[in-house]
């Protein structure tokens, strides 16, 4: 988790969207500019590392399909693809024996 705090902290940020979900809330993407790209944090370096893949690509989120059908096809594709590698290597979230979604530990909570 700290590898990808140090990923996104301080960094200038986009957020690429088209939706606002039924709270009010931006579906979208946090674009922010890869360490390699830009050594300071200046507003002009290009914005191009996507921070939802980064978190499926590592390990550290899930990619909730049931929102598939409203993401991009090239994005779904890659955040699928990327889940699936991490899941096969038992990484991070999938290291545990019986690793639960997130939405249904929220859901669990509220019982």
């Amino acid at each position: 988790m700290q590898k990808f705090s140090r990923l996104v902290a301080g960094k200038p940020d986009a957020v690429d969207y088209d939706e606002r979900g039924r709270y009010g809330r931006i579906i979208g993407k946090v674009i922010v500019a890869p360490a390699e790209a830009c050594l300071a944090a200046r507003d002009d370096c290009p914005k191009t590392l996507d921070t939802n893949l980064a978190q499926f690509t590592v390990g550290l989120a899930w990619w909730y399909r049931k929102r598939a059908k409203d993401q991009r096809q090239d994005h779904r594709y890659r955040c699928e693809s990327a889940e699936t590698l991490v899941r096969e290597e038992n990484a991070v979230l999938w290291a545990e024996n019986e690793p639960v979604p997130s939405w249904e530990w929220r859901r669990e909570k509220r019982k």
